[in-house]
This record gives structure tokens, C-alpha cells and sequence, in this order.
């Protein structure tokens, strides 16, 4: 007799919205890969590792050069300010040119603007460098979100978008652990170096 094959609407039919949900980021994954929900989670979470090394690292900072108050709280407000300024140039260069390369050259820039950080000898190079940082941290929303976009479909960018946005309180978690280790027993110097050399290395595997 012949054999017969269910039909694959059949199937389909039968699974739950949990379950459809599953096998359509399976789907996803099977036809972009992780690689881009697995760099783009690492970028964000060393994101929020830079602002947490950053956070645990200016009372020594502010003993290295002999800061006041208010050149210290200066500080991270260099990154948030340029951060804030370029974002939405970094979103409209999102919608006009290749969003990779955009996040590829951002995290280059934030990674190297991290290691000249740790190389800092005054406070105004210092405040230059994070400044710069501002500049490739400047890019992590606008391309995060637009490529997890396009790489998922809509059933499951849901639950995409949760797991990368999940990457921020792990990243000011081990900001505060592991670079407060690093900072007590190395200098706040490498901490920024712990956190600029991931962004280089995600930043030029993502080109």
C-alpha cells in the first residue's frame, strides 16, 4: 500500500504559538546563523561593561590626576553627550548604507577610543577619548535594532530583542565585578583595556 505523508500544513496546524514561535527562531537561526544575535549581544553587553568600568573606575582616576568634582562628573557625561548628538546622524546613515559596516566601524572606533583611554595622560586627553568613544557607542541602537529586524521575522523579534537587551544588566553586572577585580588589582587603566579590546575584536568580526 501506499505510504502516506502528512502534509507539512498539517503539522504546522498542530503546534502550539509557543511551539510555532519556537521553530520559527530555529528557522531563523538555521538561515542567518547566530552569529548576528550572538556579536550584536556581546557588543551591547561590553557597552554596558565600559559604563560600569568607568563608573568604579573615577575615584581613581580623579586621585591619578588630581581632579575636582566637577571635572570628574565631566567625565561620562562626554559620552553621553556625543552619544546623544550623533545618534540619530548614525540612524539615517543606518537607513542609507550597509548597517554591518556602520556597527563594524562604530565598535572599531569605540574599541580604539578605549585603548587610547587607557593610555591617557591628562585629563583632557582623557575627556577627548571618551568623547570619541561617545562616537561608536553612538551606533549600538540604531543598528542593533534595524539588523535584528531584518535577520528575524516579527513572530519571534520579540523575544530576540529580549534576549539581546538582556545583555545590559549582565554587562553592568560584570562591569562592577569583574572589572572592579581588574581595577583593584591592575589599575583602572585595565579596566578600560578589558573593555575596549572585546569591542575591536566583535567590531572587525562583524565586517
Amino acid at each position: 500500500m501506499p505510504i502516506e505523508v502528512a502534509d507539512e500544513d498539517e503539522h504546522e496546524e498542530e503546534l502550539t504559538p509557543e511551539q510555532g514561535a519556537q521553530v520559527l527562531l530555529a528557522n531563523s537561526i538555521r538561515a542567518y546563523g547566530s552569529k548576528a544575535l550572538v556579536v550584536l549581544f556581546v557588543l551591547n553587553m561590553i557597552d554596558e561593561f565600559d559604563r560600569a568600568v568607568l563608573a568604579v573606575s573615577l575615584d581613581r582616576i580623579r586621585v591619578s590626576f588630581h581632579l575636582s568634582d566637577w571635572q570628574v562628573s565631566l567625565l561620562p557625561l562626554a559620552v553621553i553627550f556625543i552619544t546623544g548628538l550623533l545618534s540619530l546622524p548614525a540612524g539615517n546613515l543606518a537607513d542609507r548604507m550597509s548597517r554591518t559596516k556602520i556597527l563594524a566601524y562604530g565598535s572599531i572606533v569605540w574599541g580604539g577610543a578605549g585603548l587610547l583611554a587607557a593610555s591617557a595622560t591628562s585629563f583632557f586627553y582623557l575627556f577627548f577619548t571618551r568623547a570619541l568613544l561617545g562616537v561608536g557607542q553612538a551606533t549600538i541602537n540604531p543598528t542593533h535594532a534595524s539588523l535584528l529586524s531584518d535577520y528575524y521575522p516579527v513572530s519571534v523579534r520579540g523575544r530576540v530583542l529580549g534576549y539581546h537587551r538582556a545583555a545590559n544588566p549582565l554587562g553592568q553586572v560584570l562591569g562592577g565585578v569583574v572589572g572592579g577585580v581588574i581595577i583593584a588589582w591592575l589599575g583602572w587603566r585595565w579596566g578600560f583595556v578589558a573593555a575596549a579590546v572585546p569591542g575591536l575584536l566583535f567590531g572587525m568580526l562583524a565586517l
